[in-house]
C-alpha cells in the first residue's frame, strides 16, 4: 500500500526490482518514450553534451530540471510516470512534484491555456498543435512546446507561476517507487550539479488504456 505524498502522487517503499514489471502491469500498459525505445528507461544525471537531443537534460544538464509532464510530445501522453530508485547516490537528489491546479493562475489564463494550441516539436513526424490543458488533463514541457504569439502573455505568466511555486520535494531511496499522475501533477528534479555518487532511477511511462 502506497502513501500519498500529494494528491496524484503516491510513494511505495520496499519494492524489489524484479517485481517492478508485475507492479507496472497492475497499473496499466507500459509505453515507450520514443519509437523503438525500451519501456524501462534508466535515468542518470547527465551533462548537456551527454543527453539525448530535445530532452530536458540537453537543455539543463545536471542543473535543476524544471517542472513538466512526461511524454508531452506524444499525441496521447502517458497517464502515469513511475520512478523507481535503484541507486540514490551519496546525496539523494529530490524529485519535485506539484499539482498543476495549485499554480497561481487566473481563470482567464486557464481558459487561454485550454483553448489556444501550442506548437509541439517531438522530432520528425511528431509536430502538431495542442493546448496545455485538455479537459482535466495537462501537458507541459518547456523544451518541446512553444506558445503562439497570441498565447505568449499567458505563457509568461505560466512561467512566472512555475518560478514562484513551492513543489513538494521527494528524495527517493533504493527500493522506493514514486507514481505520478502525469496529467495532473508536474514533476522535476532538484539541482544535481555538485552531488556525489551516481543517482540512477528507472522510469516507466504507463498508459491507462492499451495503445494500438
Amino acid at each position: 500500500m502506497g502513501n500519498d505524498v500529494i494528491p496524484g502522487c503516491t510513494l511505495w517503499t520496499d519494492i524489489a526490482e524484479e517485481d517492478l514489471s508485475r507492479f507496472v502491469l497492475q497499473l496499466g500498459y507500459p509505453v515507450s518514450d520514443r519509437r523503438g525505445g525500451p519501456f524501462l528507461q534508466e535515468l542518470e544525471v547527465q551533462s548537456r553534451s551527454e543527453a539525448r537531443p530535445r530532452s530536458l537534460s540537453a537543455a539543463y544538464g545536471a542543473g535543476a530540471l524544471p517542472l513538466h509532464t512526461d511524454g508531452a510530445a506524444h499525441r496521447r501522453p502517458p497517464s502515469y510516470t513511475l520512478l523507481y530508485c535503484r541507486n540514490a547516490g551519496a546525496d539523494p537528489v529530490a524529485t519535485n512534484v506539484l499539482p498543476f491546479g495549485r499554480l497561481e493562475l487566473s481563470k482567464a489564463d486557464r481558459r487561454v491555456l485550454s483553448s489556444v494550441p501550442w506548437a509541439i516539436n517531438g522530432g520528425p513526424g511528431r509536430r502538431f498543435l495542442r493546448p496545455v490543458i485538455e479537459g482535466d488533463r495537462v501537458r507541459y514541457d518547456p523544451v518541446c512546446m512553444r506558445p503562439p504569439n497570441s498565447g505568449r502573455p499567458t505563457a509568461l505568466r505560466l512561467t512566472a507561476a512555475l518560478a514562484d511555486a513551492k513543489p513538494t520535494a521527494v528524495p527517493l531511496h533504493p527500493g522506493q517507487a514514486l507514481l505520478i499522475d502525469n496529467g495532473l501533477v508536474l514533476h522535476g528534479r532538484a539541482d544535481a550539479t555538485n552531488v556525489g555518487g551516481k543517482r540512477l532511477l528507472l522510469r516507466v511511462l504507463i498508459s491507462s488504456e492499451e495503445l494500438t
